[in-house]
């Protein structure tokens, strides 16, 4: 079995709150681009970003972070959901990189990525994110908030038919996959 655990940069905790969580980084090789946040989706940890640290740092210095509750991340006794995760992310970015960065969100970390580029532009550059899970099972009152509709004019039945629609999703899909800049 593969050892990836040297592809996830250099792994630290990191108490939040009270709790340990668990975050890693790589610095840049030649730092061109904005720093890269990376957020996992429902189950996933630091290491579902194996493959793409390693790649990423090559230009851009790049964090990852276990979200509360997930890989080497404390599990603990409390309210899980996206605002738990936004207020987490958000303190993680003020202690450790202060300057606005590129947010990577897949499944529910793109989630949490579009709610801190909504409640803290400051911190955000760009926003990638993908398999973005559906925000009407999910629930989060601020997907569907007034702020956000009002931000961008469009209901937001409109704006997820926009996201999906095919011949707008397949060429940003083709862009996503093939390598950064």
């Amino acid at each position: 079995m593969e050892n990836w655990r040297h592809n996830v940069g250099h792994g630290r905790d990191w108490r939040w709150r009270g709790w340990r969580t668990h975050y890693s980084y790589q610095r840049a090789v030649d730092p061109t681009g904005s720093p890269l946040l990376l957020l996992h989706g429902f189950g996933g940890s630091v290491g579902h970003w194996r493959n793409n640290i390693p790649f990423l740092a090559g230009h851009h210095s790049v964090y990852a972070l276990d979200l509360l509750g997930f890989g080497q991340s404390q599990k603990v006794m409390t309210d899980y959901g996206v605002g738990l995760w936004l207020e987490q992310v958000y303190d993680f970015w003020k202690t450790f990189i202060q300057r606005p960065v590129i947010l990577v969100g897949h499944s529910i970390g793109s989630m949490v990525a579009l709610a801190l580029a909504t409640k803290y532009p400051q911190m955000v550059q760009g926003l990638v994110m993908f398999t973005l899970p559906d925000a009407s099972v999910l629930g989060p009152a601020w997907l569907r908030s007034r702020p956000l509709q009002q931000m961008t004019n469009l209901p937001l039945g409109v704006i997820k038919r926009l996201i999906t629609f095919p011949p707008l999703f397949l060429p940003c899909f083709a862009r996503f996959v093939s390598p950064l800049c």
